[in-house]
């Protein structure tokens, strides 16, 4: 009987070992789960913190990049457009002066550049205000000055520290120009104030959830000149043979330009969290 008690006991330490080692097991591995998962998910965190810094970087520098570019856009030209009329000119002709002027503002930076994009726009928003026979369109609702407004679509290349230009995603910029108000109406001089507001974004992982909105104030003026000369021309009267004299006059016209912004404004745009920091 003794031996048998003792064979038993010897029995019931063995199980209950085996299965303490079990439980000391699964709450082991349960803690190195927790700790691999934790350890994982901070490279995850690591990871997306640094793919949402340059996201936010490349949408500060685009936002840098217009600012310049806008600036970078003003000028003023001049065209000579008739010279040496019998008359003076017709208000149509007059607004064909403006139209001509378009084609110098545009061409005079390098074609597809930020610059001429915005002065060409621009002077065109200008161009959308004047009628046939010289006048200004409605501009007194903001239905009737959105439906003159242009707008453009650009796609901003930035600068990349990587030989192949990899590594800094591209950001996108909707532009619109509006007329706001008119600012001066003498005549042949007139000065049209222009308001821009510009979205700049950046899609990552297919959701814009990077965005930059840029606004700024312009002005167009534009003055058309005209130089009027006379000339005494003398003729004989074929009846009477006395000497008579004629008044020619001479017209000549010349228009001048100029493109101007206020410092452009920057907020963080209505899909976004960027933090507008230094502009």
């Amino acid at each position: 009987m003794k031996k048998r008690d003792k064979e038993n006991k010897l029995r019931e330490t063995r199980g209950a070992s085996i299965i303490m080692a079990l439980v000391y097991f699964l709450i082991c591995a349960t803690a190195g789960a927790a700790v691999l998962a934790s350890a994982l998910a901070g490279v995850s965190h690591l990871k997306a913190q640094k793919r949402n810094e340059s996201s936010y970087l490349a949408v500060m520098s685009a936002g840098e990049l217009m600012k310049r570019r806008l600036k970078a856009s003003e000028g003023d030209w001049s065209v000579i457009n008739d010279e040496d009329l019998p008359s003076p000119a017709e208000e149509g002709d007059r607004a064909g002066y403006k139209a001509e002027m378009g084609e110098a503002v545009s061409g005079g930076f390098p074609p597809s550049s930020l610059e001429s994009f915005f002065s060409k726009n621009m002077y065109q928003v200008y161009l959308n205000c004047i009628k046939d026979d010289n006048s200004w369109r409605d501009l007194s609702t903001e239905q009737a000055r959105e439906g003159l407004s242009e707008s453009l679509v650009l796609t901003l290349e930035l600068d990349s520290d990587r030989p192949d230009g990899a590594g800094v995603p591209k950001a996108e910029a909707r532009i619109t120009m509006v007329p706001d108000y008119v600012v001066m109406d003498s005549g042949d001089v007139q000065q049209l104030q222009v308001r821009l507001q510009a979205d700049i974004s950046l899609e990552a992982e297919g959701v814009r959830q990077y965005s930059l909105q840029m606004t700024a104030g312009g002005v167009v003026y534009y003055m058309l000149e005209e130089v009027i000369d006379q000339e005494e021309i003398s003729s004989a009267n074929p009846d009477t043979g006395e000497e008579e004299t004629e008044t020619v006059y001479h017209y000549s016209y010349t228009s001048h330009a100029a493109l101007s912004w206020d410092k452009p404004v920057f907020s963080p745009g209505p899909r976004g969290t960027a933090e507008v920091k230094g502009l």
